[in-house]
C-alpha cells in the first residue's frame, strides 16, 4: 500500500481523504499503532482468510457470518424477518448437520478458486470505507486496488505457509507506514 501510495502521488493522484486522519485527530500514535500493527491483522486474517484451504472451517463460517448478520439487524425494522431465517437456517442445520456439511465441503471443494478470489474481493471491499466519499464512484477499484493485491498476497501466504504467517506479513504491510509516520516530521507529512 506504501508503493502504491507513491505510485498515486508520482501521477498526480492524491486520492480520497482517509479516515486515518480522523482517528490520528482522536486518538494517540501508541493506540492506533497497537490497533494497525496487532489487532487489525488478526482479526482481518481471521475473518477473510482463515476459512482458506479449511472446507470444515469455511462450514462453520457460513454459520458464523449468519450470526453476525442476525446480530446487526437486530436494529432494523424488519427485526422479525433477519432473526427468523437466520434461527431457522440454524434450526435446519442442527438437525441436518452431516448431511449440509457434507454438501457445502463438496461445494467449497469444487468452486475453492471462486472462494479464494472473493475473499481478496470481500476484504478490498471492506477497506472502501476507509475513505470518506467524496470521489467519484469509478475511482473506487483505485482507491483498493491495492488492499486486493495485498488480500491476494496474504491468502497465498495462508495456504502455502499457514495462517500466523499471513498475519505477521498484513502487521509488517500495516507496520511499515505506521513507523515511516513516526520517524517523518509531521510538517513534512502535512506539506507545511
Amino acid at each position: 500500500m506504501f508503493i502504491a501510495a507513491i505510485l498515486f502521488g508520482m501521477i498526480g493522484f492524491e486520492g480520497e481523504s482517509h479516515k486515518f486522519d480522523e482517528l490520528l485527530d482522536q486518538f494517540n500514535f501508541f493506540y492506533i499503532f497497537i490497533l494497525a500493527v496487532i489487532v487489525a491483522p488478526i482479526i482481518e486474517e481471521l475473518l477473510f482468510r482463515y476459512y482458506i484451504n479449511k472446507a470444515s472451517i469455511f462450514v462453520y463460517g457460513l454459520l458464523t457470518v449468519l450470526l453476525l448478520f442476525l446480530a446487526y439487524a437486530g436494529f432494523s425494522k424488519m427485526i422479525s424477518l433477519y432473526i427468523s431465517i437466520p434461527l431457522a437456517v440454524l434450526v435446519i442445520y442442527i438437525i441436518c448437520k452431516d448431511e449440509i456439511t457434507d454438501l457445502l465441503t463438496r461445494v467449497y471443494e469444487d468452486y475453492f478458486p471462486y472462494f479464494f478470489y472473493f475473499s481478496a474481493v470481500l476484504f478490498a471491499y471492506v477497506h472502501i470505507f476507509n475513505f470518506d466519499g467524496s470521489m467519484p464512484w469509478y475511482y473506487t477499484p483505485l482507491l483498493v486496488f491495492p488492499q486486493f493485491f495485498l488480500a491476494l498476497y496474504l491468502a497465498y501466504i495462508r495456504i502455502r505457509n499457514g495462517i500466523q504467517y499471513s498475519i505477521f506479513v498484513h502487521a509488517l504491510n500495516n507496520c511499515i507506514p505506521m513507523l515511516i509516520m513516526l520517524m517523518v516530521p509531521e510538517h513534512f507529512i502535512s506539506g507545511g
